[in-house]
């Protein structure tokens, strides 16, 4: 279930910021200066104009009609000058949101490329800009999730399609009455394991789009993160009983308020990994401690390593820098950890080095 989480937006101020004014005030401004200037232009020219009569033609301008002339032909200049101008400014003002209109246009089409001019912010009106900021943010938003959509959907498509077509090519060959009873056990079995690999590909994506979808996290709890680590380790220890592993446990962590199912998922996940990646003979370690804020677990183990250029790839999705176990994963393990962690308020670190093993770091947060 999607988690809505309430969003405060801040009331825009009365003056002016960074130089910028609010609209109602801009457009005040705009409009009183217009009548301003219009007033003092139309009286300007109306003077200006009787002067010259006067001198040119002699015509005497005293008594009251004259006056209400005069009086008259400035409101009109005026008029009509206020209008030219308050216009002008209001075509200016426009610009920026008929563009943005435009633009939405396109988003609605599916086409997130696009982007609102800067130079309208030379306006200085709040609203615009802060319009302007938003709407670049937004179409960068959706550019990113549509790539992170259209990438994800390929990668979902080829994980699919590799186990669907084994499982196809070995029905076929399973029909195949002249087949040996004894190599048709096998096959089956062969049809099992990719059975199996397609429904964890399921489960790991059904479980990376819920948590794409959640955006906050409402339920915490007091947690003993060593009591979750010891039964995680313990819950795995079957399933890796046939190698020889060492087990090196440091546990020193206070109890945390977060949220319990979602930390066991990242213990679950980390040290599957580290089991699956030490060969036999080597060691998992896992130590815990308190540090200012939470506390921090680190898991690693004394496997292959991996290079710079895998590491910094590692929470990738669908990457696997270690093909040989392609078939025990889906290369969605440390995607859904980071992002657990990115949604309980922590963060996960990846160290590695060819030959020397790798070791994950997790911060926590005490909620």
């Amino acid at each position: 279930m999607t988690s809505h989480a309430t969003r405060t937006h801040p009331r825009t101020p009365p003056y002016s910021v960074h130089g910028h004014l609010p609209l109602h005030v801009y457009l005040a401004d705009r409009s009183l200066r217009a009548v301003l200037s219009a007033c003092l232009i139309s009286l300007a020219c109306t003077c200006g104009a009787l002067v010259i009569v006067h001198l040119v033609f002699g015509v005497d301008f005293s008594g009251p009609l004259p006056l209400i002339a005069v009086a008259c032909a400035v409101c009109l200049f005026t008029l009509m000058i206020s209008f030219h101008r308050i216009m002008q400014s209001s075509k200016r003002l426009a610009q920026p949101l008929e563009q943005l209109a435009k633009e939405a246009g396109i988003i609605a089409q599916g086409t997130f490329d696009v982007r609102i001019d800067d130079s309208y912010k030379d306006l200085g009106v709040n609203e615009v800009t802060d319009l302007i900021d938003s709407f670049n943010a937004m179409a960068k938003a959706l550019a990113s999730m549509d790539h992170m959509q259209r990438d994800f959907t390929s990668s979902v498509s080829h994980e699919f399609k590799t186990p669907i077509a084994a499982i196809t090519g070995i029905c076929e060959l399973v029909g195949d009455p002249k087949l040996p009873e004894s190599e048709r056990c096998e096959y089956l079995d062969l049809i099992h394991e990719q059975a199996v690999r397609l429904s964890k590909l399921c489960d790991s994506v059904l479980a990376i789009s819920r948590l794409d979808a959640q955006d906050a996290v409402t339920h915490r709890q007091a947690c003993d993160i060593d009591e979750q680590i010891r039964r995680d380790v313990i819950m795995l220890s079957e399933r890796w009983a046939h190698r020889d592993i060492a087990l090196d446990l440091d546990l020193q962590a206070p109890a945390i308020e977060t949220d319990p199912d979602l930390a066991h998922q990242i213990w679950i996940n980390l040290i599957d990994n580290a089991y699956k990646y030490t060969p036999d003979g080597g060691t998992v370690g896992i130590a815990t401690r308190a540090v200012p804020g939470g506390v921090q677990a680190v898991v690693r183990d004394t496997g292959r390593g991996m290079t710079a250029d895998e590491a910094a790839h590692a929470f990738d999705r669908f990457y696997q820098a270690n093909r040989s176990h392609a078939e025990e994963g889906t290369g969605l393990g440390l995607s859904i950890v980071k992002r657990i962690c990115e949604l309980l308020g922590g963060c996960i670190s990846c160290e590695s080095k060819p030959g020397a093993g790798t070791t994950m770091t997790v911060f926590l947060p005490n909620a």
